[in-house]
């Protein structure tokens, strides 16, 4: 789970998921945003300068981490970090606590969550709810295999960055094995 002084995602119009903590030792922070992101903030700035001046300086800051921003049409390509439903700088460790929450809740099913007088139907709705869990950490992780990174800096920003630069092999490694051990097990 996130916790913090500062909000734990860049914007309101992120889609973030339902921030749950289970088992990974921390307490629970914020369930939602309940902020303005830097992001967020950012775009004032940009939509309101004082001049053109101020404007230059306040579009030069596009390649502070907190900034960073796609688009509805860009979690269709190729950089895995503008994806939706993912949640902070590392998706791995979200992906491994969502698979936590889903081992949790599907060891639960038929003892806690299926009451006496249920109908045994209750279990393949709550394990279908636990798949679910489970199939969108694999989504999330698929997508950084083969990934590559697109940053949105220009040419000769202060801090710029290329326009495209891979994700690093190790973190390819991991994405894979983590699909690897979470989809093709029983």
């Amino acid at each position: 789970a996130f916790k913090g002084k500062k909000p734990f995602g860049g914007s309101v119009m992120d889609y973030n998921p339902v921030n749950i903590n289970i088992e990974s030792g921390e307490v629970q922070g914020d369930y939602n945003l309940i902020e303005l992101g830097p992001y967020d903030i950012w775009a004032i700035e940009y939509g309101y300068p004082p001049d053109e001046k101020a404007l230059k300086k306040i579009l030069e800051r596009v390649a502070e981490p907190e900034l960073v921003y796609a688009t509805d049409e860009d979690t269709g390509g190729p950089d895995p970090l503008a994806r939706r439903y993912d949640f902070g700088k590392d998706p791995l460790n979200y992906a491994k606590a969502q698979i936590r929450l889903a081992q949790f809740h599907r060891k639960r099913l038929l003892d806690k969550f299926v009451k006496d007088g249920d109908s045994w139907s209750k279990a393949r709705k709550g394990y279908e709810m636990t798949l679910n869990f489970q199939t969108q950490a694999l989504n999330m992780m698929a997508n950084w295999v083969g990934g590559a990174h697109v940053n949105r800096d220009r040419k000769g920003d202060p801090k710029g960055r290329p326009p495209i630069e891979v994700v690093p092999a190790a973190v390819q490694r991991d994405a894979l094995n983590f699909v690897i051990e979470n989809a093709f097990r029983d």
